[in-house]
């Protein structure tokens, strides 16, 4: 085949089939890109929780938190963070949730409700798109760190290497 051929069948009543024909490639265009050196694979595998209410997102998190060796909880709210938390029987090194959630409840809602429940303040990293929110959550005492969307992958490693780090001589 010289080039790419398009054809079309239709037939009334059963439908319409439309066929793209593209001709062999002699090379392959394959791009290959090189992963930053922060993206290396912590030493322990840090229990991370990441709370957010978009599937994409939430998958999206949850498999590059793996890629870096971090044991991966995903919830859309405080029961399905307690869910998928055994119901108390891990606990989080470090949580990472979006502010607005779909319900009523917010990403600090549900971390607050698992502090509570833990009696533990687990370092949390809020993400947001709002300048309202950033501000809010500022003015907390309860002592988030807030990224801005769209959020840098490097941000998030450096906030779970810190909250996770054990310092010799110290638990």
């Amino acid at each position: 085949m010289a080039g790419p051929q398009l054809d079309l069948a239709s037939t009334v009543g059963r439908g319409t089939r439309f066929s793209l024909w593209l001709p062999k490639s002699k090379e392959a265009n394959i791009v290959f890109s090189k992963q930053p050196d922060h993206h290396i694979p912590f030493m322990h595998q840090p229990i991370v929780l990441v709370i957010e209410d978009h599937d994409l997102t939430r998958e999206a998190m949850r498999q590059l938190l793996i890629s870096w060796g971090c044991i991966t909880y995903t919830a859309v709210d405080t029961p399905s963070a307690r869910k998928a938390l055994q119901f108390e029987t891990v606990i989080p090194d470090v949580i990472i949730s979006d502010y607005t959630l779909i319900d009523k409840e917010t990403g600090v809602d549900v971390v607050e409700n698992l502090r509570k429940l833990y009696r533990k303040k687990i370092p949390t990293l809020i993400i947001s798109g709002n300048l309202k929110e950033d501000m809010y959550i500022e003015n907390t005492d309860n002592e988030y760190q807030v990224i801005r969307k769209p959020l840098d992958p490097k941000q998030v490693y450096d906030f779970i290497a810190r909250c996770t780090l054990k310092t010799p001589g110290k638990s």
